[in-house]
């Protein structure tokens, strides 16, 4: 059902993915979302596992133990908790039925530096904050973020168009790197069918100066640029949609967050692809969604 040597459970996605069958393709979803359109289809097909079923009956019985504790208990403090009841049950199973009742202990944020200069192959400042491009495909902006889940963190790496505001790539992963990186740039290429021009700031990260980013670059004849270091306002246009992200998405989750990185890839993908991009009215374009502005 899901992709080789992954080993989340498919069912929460599969379940999103029926649920939005009329806004997007499921093949579309099925890539997205890292599962395979044959198993979403076998399970259409079939009832819930003898394992769904016992989950079902499994979590009436650990969240009164939950609710005593005030929310405090965590996988660890639940899995010593729950044998004075009689059940025993694996963390593994525990992270999965808290996640999908949408509960978690407290846990302490920790802050995760996303930026790390090596030095080399540092390309010159060509944009000098000045944002402005009389049409599509002339300028980019891009950067990467992290988004801390009571599973872990997720790594989201953009590519924003500044005539359209925009996002034309990104690329959601458990670990940062060149590579997430990468998959940004590859899907903006592929989506805009750019050939060359486009010039895209950047900060003087390691991922943004490793060999395999600037071949993605050079195959397409695309000229670099790095603001300076610690400079936040050469990444300006990137910054702004991370705080839109937050400010419109992440405060209105549950204990502003998300359960799981599965939960977190299905609505940034619902929030990029069905809301930004198409139905947001920033006041930068007279109140118009980017996919109306670059039609106007």
């Amino acid at each position: 059902m899901v992709r080789q040597g992954d080993t989340q459970d498919a069912t929460p996605i599969f379940e999103f993915i029926k649920g939005h069958r009329a806004e997007f393709r499921v093949v579309t979803r099925c890539r997205v979302l890292r599962v395979s359109p044959n198993g979403y289809y076998s399970w259409l097909s079939r009832g819930p596992s003898r394992w769904a079923l016992a989950d079902r009956q499994l979590l009436p019985q650990f969240q009164p133990l939950y609710r005593r504790s005030k929310g405090r208990y965590g996988i660890r403090r639940l899995k010593q908790a729950l044998p004075r009841q009689g059940l025993r049950v694996s963390p593994r199973r525990l992270s999965r039925l808290m996640a999908s009742a949408g509960i978690s202990g407290h846990s302490r944020v920790v802050r995760v530096k996303t930026t790390r200069s090596n030095g080399s192959a540092v390309a010159p400042d060509r944009v000098k904050q000045q944002f402005q491009a009389s049409g599509p495909k002339r300028l980019w902006g891009a950067d990467a973020t992290y988004l801390p889940t009571r599973e872990g963190t997720l790594y989201l790496a953009i590519i924003k168009e500044v005539f359209s505001r925009g996002l034309v790539g990104w690329s959601m992963s458990a670990r940062q790197g060149s590579e997430l990186r990468v998959k940004a740039r590859q899907m903006a290429l592929a989506k805009r069918q750019v050939r060359e021009g486009v010039m895209p700031p950047s900060d003087r990260g390691s991922p943004y100066t490793s060999a395999p980013f600037r071949r993605v670059c050079e195959a397409a004849n695309i000229v670099q640029s790095m603001g300076a270091v610690g400079n936040c306002y050469d990444k300006a246009m990137a910054e702004s949609f991370f705080a839109t992200l937050e400010k419109e998405l992440i405060h209105h989750q549950p204990r502003r967050g998300f359960a799981t990185r599965t939960e977190a890839r299905m609505k940034i993908f619902e929030f990029i692809e069905g809301f930004y991009n198409r139905e947001r009215l920033p006041s930068a374009l007279g109140f118009l969604s980017p996919a109306e502005f670059e039609q106007a």
